[in-house]
């Protein structure tokens, strides 16, 4: 694993080491903002993980924001992994935006459509339930486009159906 890009907190949490997160954090500033932005980041690394304990701790323990902008945060690791559970938290107590990109404008959604079917689709749908938009753009391409260069032609018909019934229930 290539790590020098990587803060030793992010790869502490996503080597499961908890007594180096917990010793990090008695010595660093957690007031300092390139610090909070690397617990929320770490958040990230503790979901792809699979290290749901990890991730609590850091949520409640040290306050990490699951829903930071800009960055891959705690909504991205969760729809990654396909984490509902942690998806629904993020969103609902800690009002985490749905549509949240992180520093390459990567949505929750491209996170969950990198999943194995079925989990990428009822992720995905979970998601706009939750109050993801179905008709945004990355890179100037749809969803669609996205599933079609990822070849997950199952995915293609999904976000359109999803967005076109959004569109009707505003009407309604």
């Amino acid at each position: 694993m290539v790590t020098e890009n990587v803060s030793l907190l992010c790869y502490a949490a996503f080597q499961k080491q908890y007594d180096i997160i917990q010793s990090l954090t008695q010595v660093c500033d957690m007031g300092d903002w390139r610090f909070r932005k690397e617990l929320d980041k770490a958040l990230f690394f503790a979901l792809c993980a699979e290290d749901r304990r990890m991730a609590h701790i850091l949520l409640k323990d040290y306050e990490a924001d699951p829903g930071r902008k800009h960055s891959s945060c705690g909504l991205h690791g969760a729809a990654r992994r396909g984490f509902h559970d942690e998806i629904q938290l993020y969103i609902q107590k800690h009002e985490a935006c749905p549509d949240t990109k992180d520093e390459t404008s990567l949505t929750p959604v491209m996170y969950a459509m990198m999943l194995e079917a079925p989990r990428d689709w009822e992720t995905i749908w979970f998601l706009f339930e939750l109050g993801a938009k179905a008709n945004i753009l990355i890179g100037g391409w749809t969803y669609a486009q996205w599933a079609i260069q990822m070849e997950k032609y199952d995915l293609v018909p999904r976000p359109e159906e999803a967005a076109r019934q959004a569109r009707r229930d505003e009407i309604f």
